[in-house]
């Protein structure tokens, strides 16, 4: 089984960064990529469930995934892209806990600078944290990554 990367997109909040830097590890390590979209649905008037339209995909993509697809031919780096509907953190948990060849997990740090600052991403980080055994790196923009060790989170019981 070869080694993995896993870069997991916001569909609400779509970045360069995190994807295009998950190519380039997956180039590194020579291994592969897998992208997984989430997208956090507007609840159906209709209907309990949620729904994502192919509209809601379409506008928020908008070229995106041709320029990765491009990148990671140029890497020579493998590209499985995957959709999926629910909670961010919930399905990247779920993905990253069935696929045991993902070693490293790729994603933007949030909106404000002070990834610290932001209690309820934190609460979600550490609940992934345990759930995956692999390298969580963050990227807040090209040439910054963090890696989740690296934050030391005020948590009187464990550090993550």
């Amino acid at each position: 089984m070869g080694k993995k990367v896993l870069a997991a997109v916001d569909l609400n909040t779509i970045t360069d960064s995190s994807p295009l830097y998950g190519i380039q590890l997956a180039a590194r390590i020579q291994g592969a990529m897998a992208l997984i979209v989430v997208s956090n649905p507007k609840q159906g008037k209709n209907h309990e469930r949620a729904n994502v339209t192919v509209s809601d995909i379409d506008e928020n993509l908008d070229g995106w995934l041709d320029k990765l697809v491009e990148q990671s031919q140029q890497a020579g780096v493998a590209l499985e892209i995957f959709f999926a509907s629910g909670d961010f953190f919930h399905e990247v948990t779920q993905f990253a806990s069935y696929n045991p060849s993902v070693q490293f997990l790729v994603m933007a740090a949030p909106g404000n600078s002070n990834v610290e600052d932001n209690s309820t991403f934190v609460e979600d980080l550490k609940r992934l944290r345990e759930a995956f055994e692999g390298e969580i790196l963050l990227v807040q923009k090209a040439g910054h990554v963090t890696r989740v060790p690296d934050l030391r989170f005020k948590n009187p019981s464990r550090e993550i």
